[in-house]
């Protein structure tokens, strides 16, 4: 159970603290014959949440023999910036009178590790159930003298459920976070699930949008007035261990975060921290992040406010990453920096270059950090447009973003098209307005002009992109049923 061993790691490195003692630890976990832990958990997701503590070696124990445990081991030496650890049973149990037998030889299980150790780069062997002295003498005069493969291994930043691990550099980019589990939005329907505690349609919900192609979920629990600790907590200890995306919590309260962290198996990211108020809440909230193993979202927000130029977001970002990384350890790799979408829909004249500013953000971190990763809330710049214009808007404006080095973005992906889908006289309008081109006038007007009086075209348009949308659905599902058949025969013809 992957939340067992991060509750272990957590008592451990505390008790170690309190007693001014640095002991190295290794941490071990069992793949069963199935290739997942007990509950259902991918080597990958299982590294991913591992290496984030202050670990020695990570490896992997018990359950099966050697053979089984290739592609796990393998797994490991490819990706993991630890040591790497293997014991293994002497083979697989057999039950013979009620008893469990081990029928691997001494000799085979010295030349398993020896496999292991040149074409893998393991560095820690020994055996589990089964292997007795004369496994372990085996073991010791065929690999004492061995050198294990060297590795370079490349830090890289993901994110884990209880069962799969997401990269943060997904391709093609960018990687999608539904915005949808948020009760701070205008839309009620996900914060009347929270108040009446229905906890089966927020799991649906949840799974839609997995289904629909999020690859993270953004879960806010904050109602005023309410107890959002309880929310968050319950709705966690039901959804944590069923959904196959990683979760951000989303929460401006410390002690909200902690209680969410301490629910959640994989490797989580808090969304966020800023320096509104100083050093006060990443005093706070990174420790916690470097305590629980979790990636950090961190909003270019200082003591005078909301960043409105590229230049100062830039500059909060830097600010950001020497307090992480310098003073509380967090990885660069950990680091996700929301470089912040501001409406440009409203004709305020402080908001007017709003978009240009966050994009050549986007790049401006991206050249000046190159290791962090960068995040937006798209569907922010459209803000108070009629609904079908604010697609089209959102989608120009994540497709720029992404030109610009965007990793990752916060939006309802159902409600995102691919550019060839809209027509391109709306694209070329939404860029006018993204980039402040008044050339022809000023942008927001013509852009707003040109969905205006047209609610049946642009129910017909809607119609006709949700229907391109169901059919790109109908492709993909073929595709996979034939890859399914496929993959039967090949199995009954073998």
């Amino acid at each position: 159970d992957i939340l067992q061993a991060k509750s272990g790691l957590v008592g451990i490195f505390d008790a170690l603290k309190q007693s001014g003692k640095n002991i190295p630890v290794q941490v071990q976990v069992t793949l069963e014959a199935t290739g997942t832990m007990l509950l259902g958990t991918e080597i990958a997701a299982a590294l991913t949440t591992l290496e984030m503590f202050d670990v020695a070696v990570i490896g992997m124990n018990c359950a099966t023999g050697p053979k089984e445990m290739n592609d796990g081991v393998r797994y490991l030496g490819l990706n993991s910036p630890k040591p790497v650890s293997v014991l293994p049973n002497a083979g697989l149990p057999q039950n013979e009178g009620g008893h469990a037998v081990y029928k691997l030889q001494p000799q085979e299980l010295a030349d398993f590790h020896k496999q292991f150790i040149t074409e893998y780069g393991v560095r820690v062997i020994g055996g589990c159930c089964g292997t007795e002295p004369r496994h372990l003498k085996a073991v010791a005069d065929t690999c004492a003298n061995l050198e294990s493969l060297k590795r370079d291994i490349k830090m890289v930043g993901a994110a884990a459920s209880a069962y799969s691990m997401v990269p943060l550099d997904l391709d093609p980019k960018p990687l999608v976070i539904a915005e949808e589990m948020n009760t701070t939005t205008r839309v009620e329907h996900f914060k009347n699930m929270v108040r009446t505690q229905n906890y089966d349609a927020i799991l649906t919900l949840a799974k839609k949008l997995v289904n629909e192609g999020s690859h993270m979920l953004d879960l806010c629990c904050a109602i005023v007035g309410e107890d959002e600790k309880g929310y968050i907590s319950s709705i966690l200890d039901k959804i944590a261990t069923r959904v196959p995306a990683p979760i951000l919590v989303d929460s401006t309260e410390a002690d909200v975060i902690e209680e969410a962290l301490k629910r959640i198996p994989g490797k989580a990211i808090i969304n966020s921290i800023n320096l509104e108020d100083g050093e006060k809440r990443t005093s706070q909230v990174l420790p916690m992040a470097k305590r629980y193993g979790a990636a950090v979202i961190a909003l270019t927000i200082d003591e005078d406010g909301m960043a409105l130029t590229a230049e100062k977001k830039v500059a909060i970002a830097k600010r950001i990453y020497d307090l992480a990384v310098n003073k509380y350890g967090i990885r660069p790799q950990d680091l996700i920096f929301d470089t912040l979408t501001l409406p440009i829909s409203t004709g305020q004249e402080d908001y007017r270059t709003a978009g240009i500013e966050t994009l050549k953000a986007v790049k401006g971190v991206k050249q000046s950090l190159p290791a962090v990763k960068t995040i937006l809330g798209v569907s922010n710049i459209s803000f108070g447009l009629s609904a079908y214009s604010r697609r089209v808007l959102n989608s120009v404006f994540m497709h720029e973003a992404v030109d610009n080095g965007l990793d990752m973005a916060i939006v309802n992906y159902s409600k995102i098209y691919p550019l060839y889908k809209i027509p391109e006289a709306e694209v070329e309008l939404a860029r006018k307005l993204i980039y402040f081109n008044a050339a022809d006038g000023d942008p927001l007007q013509r852009f707003m002009q040109q969905f205006a009086g047209v609610q049946g075209q642009q129910e017909h348009t809607t119609a006709h992109v949700d229907t391109l949308a169901i059919e790109d659905k109908l492709k993909y599902a073929i595709i996979n049923v034939e890859k399914e058949v496929g993959e039967a025969e090949q199995k009954l013809l073998g």
